[in-house]
């Protein structure tokens, strides 16, 4: 994933928030990354861990609610770290899920 400077980044499957954080270091003080993830106790100890980074609670698949946490800036990049997309149909999930945060997000430049 390429992250420049002034971009708005989500990563969807934050966990612990150390890579949420890399992702706002890339984009700078102009930029944006917000880490969410459906875990609410998992979201509070990213929040903890780093409080000068933005994390929420939502579902990877609620497409609706991640455009609206996007607010006016729409997403540049996605980052898609998602547990539970294993096992014989894991691989249809993730391009399923890809293809719908790609259809709702058309300003997104890159999404891995």
């Amino acid at each position: 994933i390429v992250v420049r400077p002034g971009d708005s980044v989500l990563e969807i499957g934050c966990h612990g928030g150390t890579t949420t954080r890399l992702l706002q270091e890339a984009a700078g003080p102009g930029g944006r990354a917000v880490g969410v993830d459906i875990g609410a106790s998992i979201v509070r100890q990213a929040a903890a861990a780093y409080p000068d980074v933005e994390f929420a609670v939502a579902d990877a698949w609620d497409s609706h609610a991640l455009v609206t946490l996007a607010g006016d800036r729409p997403w540049d990049a996605i980052f898609i770290d998602v547990g539970g997309l294993s096992g014989g149909d894991g691989l249809l999930e993730a391009v399923a899920l890809i293809r719908q945060l790609a259809a709702s997000n058309p300003h997104c430049r890159s999404m891995v």
